[in-house]
């Protein structure tokens, strides 16, 4: 079992998940042995979501659920804001 994403409704992940094909490496230049993603990314579906939905029976080790917190004390489009405060924000805990 791959990994299930843990959602109410579509409307919540839109648009915060890319997916792309991977392909296993091994011995090439910039890599360890590892799965990497392919070059095409593309934006999540309904349908991509619902197949890769967490249920009751999926364990914690494979339920990821997207979280979203505020970056504190930066408005909502203030790009240089938002990227010191996200570099500055693992001082803060």
């Amino acid at each position: 079992m791959g990994p299930r994403l843990a959602f109410d409704t579509f409307d919540g992940i839109r648009g915060r998940c890319d997916i792309a094909p991977a392909r296993q490496t091994a011995s090439e230049a910039g890599y360890d042995d590892a799965i990497v993603p392919d070059e095409t990314w593309t934006t999540l579906t309904a349908a991509d979501a619902e197949q890769h939905r967490a249920d009751g029976s999926v364990p914690d080790s494979v339920r990821i659920e997207l979280v979203r917190r505020p970056l504190l004390g930066v408005h909502a489009g203030e790009f240089d804001g938002c990227v010191q405060s996200a570099a500055l924000s693992h001082f803060r805990r």
